[in-house]
């Protein structure tokens, strides 16, 4: 167990440093892209990616998962892995070049189509890079897949603001993230250290291509739900409006993402470490959420109170009006952080019937958010916060099951989460506290009350280190797996910070 959590808090470790190079990385091209490429060339862009994730459930990516989930490789195992991941990425590949045009016109964005064809080379490079980097994840090589695939992706975000540079169009951020692409699958390859070369075995094929298929096939349900709403907003508002959604979201939801991922890259390979004991795998699970909950509530909820100021800092004044839709992703971001890790689990130990209910449920409720939205012409700032409490509500239906197995104690996760959720309150009025005093300011003043504001909190946090659940998670496993560290912090919460 020593080892497992030493090679897990290195792995987290190593998943949020590239992680917070990629978030660093991702403000400043969007910064810096926001000033290049106008908003209706955004609403373009908005349309091809989305296609990037819509066709990405069809690539059988999964195979990579299944590959960690095994506790032991066959002969033809991995080979069979890449000959169904090519096979099945190339197929989709041609269909998204060839009905591009359908899809640009599906959005109401006709000029959309020549970035949908870029971004279907992206996909079959990505796609094909699934199972060299599974396979490193699975050999707990945390650090080696964390390098290779933070340095693609800055490499990929370069290309594209150098392009926008001369081209100020949605091509070109599609070209960079391509370039992007072509360097991961390279760079994993070369260093994943086993024979990558396509062969079959009807066995490994079969159970491969069932797994692959059902998380496949769930993702792209909760993949068209998330769709919804742009698509929703594109057709009812146009790509202007859809261009100060897009990016909201990505403000929001990017952080989220590299969060949630920085866990279930290092959690997935471990559940098939553990799953065999029922004690351990609770531990697994109830840790990671603790400490999701604790670190990520508090962030997104400031994020979420100070978004005028975010959006002004970030994207410039001509996007002001995305700040409404930021703070209400910022917020459906706080239940989408244990949604996934709960998710993941339930993939891993092969429940998919929970994940299935839980697709489902919030496919209806989105589906019920933007019926509502339709019927009554309520605006974009409505129909998120329907979304917002939709999500909510997902959450505590996801988190049931697993009360109710045992695998989590009901009582105990509430009441951890609810003092989570308090510093998180205050930590959303600090944010916009600070909005509301310095509105008007110029940019350096504001970037002060910024820095202020989360001195302030962060003060707070030290003061409640003590009993605070995800600090507490985070000491006694550092003390476990590095002793020395772990009895300074031991130290530090018993006597306390500030003293």
């Amino acid at each position: 167990m020593r080892s497992l959590t030493k090679s897990a808090l290195s792995g987290v470790a190593w998943n949020w440093t590239g992680s917070a190079v990629l978030v660093v990385a991702q403000v400043g091209s969007t910064a810096a892209t926001a000033r290049l490429v106008p908003p209706a060339e955004f609403g373009l862009y908005a349309a091809a990616q989305a296609v990037y994730g819509f066709a990405g459930f069809f690539c059988m990516r999964a195979v990579g998962q299944e590959l960690q989930r095994r506790a032991a490789l066959g002969p033809q195992t991995v080979g069979t892995a890449m000959s169904i991941s090519l096979a099945a990425s190339l197929l989709v590949a041609a269909c998204i070049g060839l009905g591009a045009p359908l899809w640009a016109g599906l959005w109401g964005v006709p000029d959309a189509a020549w970035a949908i064809r870029v971004f279907a080379m992206a996909l079959l490079l990505q796609s094909a890079a699934s199972v060299p980097l599974a396979l490193l994840r699975r050999d707990l090589r945390f650090g080696r897949a964390a390098t290779l695939e933070t340095g693609a992706l800055v490499a990929g975000m370069t290309t594209g603001v150098l392009l926008a540079i001369e081209f100020h169009s949605a091509v070109a951020l599609a070209i960079g993230q391509a370039g992007g692409a072509a360097i991961l699958l390279l760079a994993t390859s070369f260093a994943a250290g086993y024979d990558l070369r396509p062969s079959f075995h009807r066995g490994d094929g079969r159970a491969l291509s069932v797994f692959a298929s059902q998380v496949g096939s769930l993702g792209f349900l909760a993949y068209c739900t998330n769709l919804l709403p742009g698509l929703f907003v594109a057709r009812e508002f146009g790509a202007a409006v859809l261009g100060l959604f897009s990016r909201a979201r990505l403000m929001a939801e990017l952080p989220t993402d590299y969060a949630l991922a920085s866990i279930y890259k290092v959690v997935y390979p471990l559940y098939g470490r553990v799953r065999d004991d029922p004690a351990r795998t609770g531990t697994l699970l109830r840790e990671s959420l603790t400490l999701t909950t604790g670190f990520t509530w508090p962030a997104f909820a400031f994020l979420a109170g100070a978004a005028p100021i975010f959006v002004s800092v970030v994207l410039g004044p001509r996007w002001d009006d995305s700040a409404p839709y930021l703070t209400l992703f910022a917020l459906g971001a706080c239940a989408l952080v244990p949604i996934g890790l709960l998710t993941n689990c339930a993939e891993a130990l092969g429940w998919m019937r929970i994940v299935a209910t839980r697709v489902a449920a919030f496919f209806a409720g989105v589906g019920l958010a933007i019926a509502v939205a339709a019927s009554f012409d309520l605006d974009v700032a409505n129909l998120l916060l329907g979304i917002v409490v939709v999500q909510w509500l997902t959450y505590l239906a996801t988190l049931r099951p697993f009360v109710r197995r045992g695998l989590l104690g009901g009582r105990p996760v509430f009441a951890e989460q609810a003092i989570h959720a308090a510093l998180a309150l205050l930590a959303f009025g600090a944010g916009a506290l600070c909005t509301t005093l310095v509105d008007a300011a110029p940019l350096a003043v504001q970037l002060l009350a910024l820095g202020g504001s989360a001195a302030i909190l962060c003060a707070a946090f030290l003061l409640i280190w003590p009993v605070y659940p995800a600090s507490r998670v985070l000491a006694a496993r550092l003390e476990q797996s590095m002793p020395r560290l772990g009895l300074a912090i031991r130290r530090l919460r018993l006597e306390g910070p500030l003293r």
